[in-house]
């Protein structure tokens, strides 16, 4: 459903007149930016209070669509949610009380919320699911991969696709819990390069701040990197899918971000993890991954390279090792540990599995194509997959250090044997370039 833009405005508006000491206040409106909802002080509706006080303004509709709209994003359904929040706004936009509305009722900036959250979902599913702007790096094993240039920058984002076979309730519980319990990464993690992912704040059940850092090892000449990284999982049921959005973060309002350590690079990262059933006992896995370790003395090629070539496959590797090797493992005793939360994850899955155990691959695609089109294509015209982000390449030429460096990097990084073979060929072709007489 398209909303005005006015509407967008007028909520800003409102939102950026309060004072600077407001808890309210987010004058940063990107959808990076999130508010906490217990700053928000978001009571529980109550219709009859509610009506009384907005009787000449709200009719009954709304009301009941702010309840719905609030219940579904509790539960984390952003884009059922995000349906209700453009039905309000339709509704009120022609309403002549909608300026003393937003100025007596805070329950309108959930609105406002709703929206800026679910616009960078929409953004990623585009970007998950359409293949506009990607160019395909290679197939193997099932995994397929496919790259294109981060907007602004020499170095890829990349996304990598499989189906894991013969999955049970229980085993989509088990992938979830590994990317839930975010402190356990680095337990999985290719070549042990994350050595530590220590919680900062864990507001709701489905949002962590963490703090990772991660060491190339004591003999390599790069120095070890951290940066602070914000997850928030969704609940899709649409598509029969859980989302975790990653995104590293240089503040928040849920904890102090702390510097870097002593001897440590900040880098940062973004990126995205789509787990949907399919029919026949499967699910499928996608993950897009965009990080800069600011290396600066590494060729952006090189990295390129790697992050397109052996990475994926190794983090796919081990994430099937992780879950074969599950039983008696710290993510088994965190579901025993956290049963509620992990039951519930179940219970959507059973009645997913139910809804959809009689559909074919092609009827699920095609429902979730016609569910999300309009919305897409109406309500953000400029998405992902309309819009090609091409970057320039670095154009320094290759020098000693830069070979000698991008070595290191090559051998520390986590990439399997064939693409390191690959990798020093590449390496041993820069050097020739690089040090071949002029002339």
């Amino acid at each position: 459903m398209p909303v005005s833009a006015s509407i967008h405005r007028k909520l800003m508006r409102r939102r950026k007149s309060k004072s600077k000491g407001d808890k309210y206040d987010q004058s940063n409106t990107s959808t990076s930016e999130t508010t906490d909802r217990s700053a928000l002080n978001i009571s529980p509706y109550e219709e009859e209070t509610f009506a009384t006080a907005h009787s000449s303004a709200v009719d009954s509709e709304v009301v009941d669509d702010l309840k719905e709209m609030e219940k579904l994003f509790q539960q984390d359904q952003i884009l059922e949610a995000r349906e209700v929040a453009c039905r309000i706004l339709e509704r009120i936009e022609n309403d002549d009380s909608f300026s003393r509305l937003m100025s007596t009722d805070e329950r309108f900036f959930l609105v406002q919320e709703v929206m800026e959250r679910s616009d960078g979902v929409v953004d990623l599913l585009k970007k998950i699911h359409s293949d506009d702007g990607w160019t395909f790096s290679g197939k193997r094993k099932g995994i397929t991969v496919h790259s294109r240039h981060v907007k602004g920058s020499s170095l890829l984002s990349v996304r990598t696709k499989t189906v894991f076979g013969n999955f049970t309730s229980d085993d989509f519980v088990k992938l979830c819990a590994i990317f839930s319990e975010a402190d356990l990464t680095p337990e999985w993690f290719p070549h042990g390069l994350l050595k530590s992912a220590d919680i900062l704040a864990y507001p709701s059940k489905y949002l962590k701040v963490c703090h990772v850092k991660v060491s190339f090892g004591r003999l390599s000449p790069i120095a070890p990197r951290d940066m602070v990284v914000e997850g928030t999982g969704y609940h899709l049921p649409k598509e029969n899918a859980l989302f975790i959005v990653t995104r590293s973060v240089t503040s928040s309002p849920y904890c102090e971000i702390p510097p870097p350590p002593k001897g440590y690079v900040r880098m940062s990262s973004n990126g995205a993890f789509y787990v949907r059933l399919l029919p026949g006992n499967r699910v499928e896995f996608r993950q897009i991954s965009a990080d800069d370790m600011k290396l600066r003395y590494v060729p952006s090629p090189l990295l390129n390279f790697i992050s397109k070539g052996g990475a994926p496959f190794e983090n796919i590797a081990c994430l099937k090792k992780t879950l074969k090797n599950f039983e008696g493992s710290v993510w088994e005793q965190r579901i025993k540990e956290r049963t509620e939360f992990y039951n519930e994850i179940k219970e959507r899955v059973l009645d997913e599995i139910r809804d959809f155990d009689h559909l074919d691959d092609i009827t699920v695609t095609a429902k979730y194509q016609s569910q999300n089109r309009g919305t897409i294509s109406k309500e953000n015209p400029n998405a992902i997959g309309n819009r090609r982000n091409i970057g320039g390449q670095g154009n320094d030429s290759p020098n000693l250090p830069h070979i000698v460096l991008a070595i290191t990097s090559a051998i520390f990084f986590p990439i399997d044997n064939g693409w390191l073979v690959l990798s020093i060929l590449a390496l041993i072709l820069l050097y020739a370039v690089a040090t071949r007489p002029k002339g």
